[in-house]
């Protein structure tokens, strides 16, 4: 059981991780813009997405 949570938490901040990075990329080296980060969307859409995902990928019991 402890091990699912370890999974749950450890793909929660690598996908908040990959999700910056690549908006990073996409703003300064796709669009050749400037990179803004921002609370809401940076912090919070990849929140709820990982939270959501990873509850169905770790923590959804299977032996249903």
């Amino acid at each position: 059981m402890k091990d699912k949570r370890v999974a749950f938490g450890l793909y929660v901040v690598l996908f908040m991780v990959f999700w910056n990075l690549l908006d990073f990329i996409y703003s300064v080296l796709i669009v050749k813009g400037s990179y803004h980060f921002s609370g809401g969307i940076d912090l919070g859409l990849p929140l709820a997405i990982a939270l959501i995902s990873g509850y169905f990928f770790f923590l959804k019991d299977k032996s249903n």
